[in-house]
């Protein structure tokens, strides 16, 4: 039997199972016409018998043999076939027996049951990114390279190896990255995903501080200003297109503000809800902003992101230019 083809229609399906050997005392003749395993949902409290005939029979004989096999094993049974006839088929719905084959045919009625409490994670490549996901797509789609990397990605948005390979899984499961043997590659284009994935960004702005300039030095000149104080908002604008803007705006994630601020102990009287002079506009982010090439600027796609609903005049005229730069960033090969 071919295990790793059987897991791979559960995925399909967004199940997770566990198939392993097992050993039941049979007579001689079954063990060398069968194959046996055993499949088990992860957290859910449900195994089956696999049997697979190695000899094509009759399927009337295959159904009177697995029953036996099954009272013996104490446990019930999915007949599994390389590739189910139409006839055979029907001929197992009407009886309502569980089948599987390698070309992803399935049926198991107590399935619906499982599937029920699995609806919320197959609905969820459907949802809004989370933070880490939307940093690990930005990553890849500025990366312009088709392999994917995952320590190159943590270096570059700082979250966790497991939090990357989540986001990889969810990637997959939306047909816009390739699995094979732990590697991951692009399918398509940057920009084929990029269309593709749009309607699930976020704005990753939860929140904006405006900060005096002893505050603004002391961030500017600590680690944390060193590897996420990037300039955003109308001030990153202005890069990419004829915005005139004098004012420096800069961004940072807003837990590292809030640890950095502790550690700190920074007075409130540097930091307000509200611009005073010429106190600096700090955004706080749900994630680490992401640097272009590694220059002191967020990247174009979540300055749109955080600027496209803005009812400014003069920004919603430089909105155009700005998504012109993002397709130029995301066909550089």
């Amino acid at each position: 039997m071919n295990e790793m083809k059987l897991k791979k229609v559960f995925e399909s399906i967004a199940l997770s199972v566990e198939i392993e050997p097992i050993t039941i005392k049979l007579p001689l003749a079954f063990s060398h016409r069968y194959e046996l395993l055993s499949l088990s949902f992860l957290e859910e409290d449900l195994s089956f018998l696999l049997i697979k005939e190695q000899r094509s029979g009759s399927i009337e004989s295959l159904i009177q043999q697995a029953e036996k096999i099954s009272e013996t094993a104490e446990n019930p049974y999915i007949l599994v076939f390389t590739e189910i006839s139409a006839e055979t088929r029907t001929l197992l719905l009407k009886a309502r027996i569980s089948f599987i084959d390698y070309k992803g045919n399935v049926f198991i009625p107590q399935l619906g049951m499982i599937l029920k409490k699995f609806e919320s994670k197959i609905a969820a490549i459907d949802g809004k990114f989370s933070p880490s996901e939307q940093a690990v797509m930005i990553s890849l789609l500025l990366n312009h390279k088709k392999a994917i990397n995952p320590t190159e990605i943590k270096r570059t948005i700082g979250v966790s190896i497991p939090t990357i390979y989540r986001a990889l899984k969810r990637f997959e499961q939306n047909d816009w990255i390739d699995s094979e043997h732990g590697k991951h590659s692009l399918k398509k284009t940057p920009i084929e995903i990029y269309e593709e994935c749009s309607k699930f960004f976020i704005n990753p702005k939860k929140d904006s501080v405006f900060l005096d300039s002893y505050t603004r030095d002391r961030l500017a000149e600590s680690k944390l200003g060193d590897t996420q104080m990037k300039l955003a908002g109308e001030s990153a604008l202005s890069q990419f297109s004829m915005l005139d803007n004098s004012d420096q705006i800069f961004a940072v994630s807003q837990k590292a503000f809030r640890d950095f601020r502790k550690s700190e102990g920074l007075s409130s009287k540097g930091i307000l809800d509200k611009k005073i002079g010429q106190m600096t506009e700090l955004e706080l982010w749900e994630y680490a902003p992401i640097g272009l090439y590694e220059e002191k600027m967020i990247d174009p796609i979540s300055l749109y992101l955080t600027i496209k609903d803005t009812d400014d005049p003069r920004i919603e005229l430089e909105l155009d230019q700005l998504k012109e730069y993002i397709t130029e960033c995301l066909e550089i090969e």
